[in-house]
């Protein structure tokens, strides 16, 4: 998926916190479509690596796009079941 803030990661205690900024995410700014969330999950300089076309750059960018997306989606619902982390099976 994305780059998530790197301040954010070292404050959320290693790669436990990395799973519950990503949990965070998918409840929040998918589930809730409070895109405004996006601001305390993902960096400013955020870099998508296949950005949506027409996407613009770091998390307004990012911002734009998930917007256009759960326009297009308005019911989807994100779930996450399983995650692998570093160190982790």
């Amino acid at each position: 998926m994305q780059s998530f803030s790197q301040e954010r990661s070292r404050s959320s205690h290693g790669t436990r916190g990395k799973e519950a900024t990503l949990r965070r995410f998918v409840e929040e700014a998918i589930n809730k479509k409070n895109l405004d969330a996006l601001d305390g999950l993902v960096a400013e300089n955020f870099v998508e690596h296949v950005p949506f076309r027409g996407q613009g750059p770091g998390r307004d960018g990012l911002r734009q796009a998930l917007s256009v997306f759960l326009s297009a989606f308005p019911d989807i619902h994100g779930i996450v079941d399983k995650q692998i982390a570093e160190g982790k099976r």
